[in-house]
């Protein structure tokens, strides 16, 4: 059993991903992303100015929706009906999160948030597929989706430290492989990337 996380920055196609391979492989099981577990991301408790303590508490609320998940994974793993696993976003979304959030607050939690991580219980895979995009590309895709880009996450500034994230220090952090797909592509050329990385793990 192969146990596959899928990450990127939002608009990058996680999720429509993960779903396209569920549709269209065998034994694939997935886990949802937090926004699932949280009764869909309207609930996220996004502070609207953050101090220190904010930031912490916005982790902790992550980690209970994660250890919900970690059981459902040991669940689909008891199964043993699944060949691969897929989990939509893992704990280095949380650890992006962190990374990017200093810069644009000044505060400075990502030890801090690393050690609350590696202390809990998560989803950690064998493998991360990357859905590389830019910036621009996630504004494009959200203003499509939602219209004003008036979110955080379609900032681009705060983006660019999440690629940054990703492509600097999320390789070393779990000791996880991360394969990088270009989603710039069509949705249905990332889906035939990720069908040959995944037949090849």
């Amino acid at each position: 059993m192969h146990i596959i996380g899928v990450e990127g920055i939002s608009f990058s196609g996680k999720t429509l991903l993960v779903k396209a391979i569920k549709n269209n492989l065998r034994n694939v099981g997935i886990i949802e992303e937090y926004g699932v577990y949280a009764g869909g991301a309207k609930n996220f408790p996004f502070p609207a100015s953050f101090n220190r303590k904010e930031v912490l508490q916005l982790l902790n609320f992550f980690l209970k929706l994660e250890l919900q998940r970690y059981k459902d994974l040991i669940s689909l793993q008891r199964e043993k009906s699944y060949k691969t696993l897929l989990i939509d976003r893992t704990v280095l979304s949380l650890m992006a999160f962190q990374y990017a959030i200093r810069f644009i607050t000044k505060i400075d939690t990502y030890k801090e948030a690393l050690k609350m991580i590696r202390r809990k219980r998560t989803c950690i895979p064998d493998h991360i597929i990357y859905l590389a995009i830019s910036p621009q590309t996630a504004r494009e895709r959200f203003m499509v989706y939602k219209g004003q880009p008036d979110d955080l996450f379609v900032d681009s500034f705060f983006n660019s430290k999440l690629i940054e994230f990703y492509q600097q220090y999320a390789p070393s952090l779990f000791d996880i492989p991360i394969i990088t797909i270009n989603a710039e592509k069509s949705s249905q050329n990332v889906f035939q990337d990720a069908l040959e990385l995944i037949s090849r793990i």
